[in-house]
């Protein structure tokens, strides 16, 4: 896919605007925060509740 990606603009294209399989990128601040709260330095951050392209349909 990466080659095709490369050397087809359409197939570049496509995959640019793919959604974020990370979901928002602040999982690592969120498991920060939850490790914090477990340990009664801190407490933890909101879920997240957001949907993704690549999450299954409900």
């Amino acid at each position: 896919m990466h080659r095709a990606c490369v050397l087809d603009a359409d197939a570049h294209r496509a995959m640019a605007r793919a959604g974020n399989p990370y979901r928002d990128g602040r999982v690592a601040t969120r498991a920060v925060a939850g490790i914090t709260e477990l340990v009664g330095a801190g407490s933890r951050l909101p879920d997240f509740v957001g949907g993704s392209s690549l999450a299954p349909a409900s």
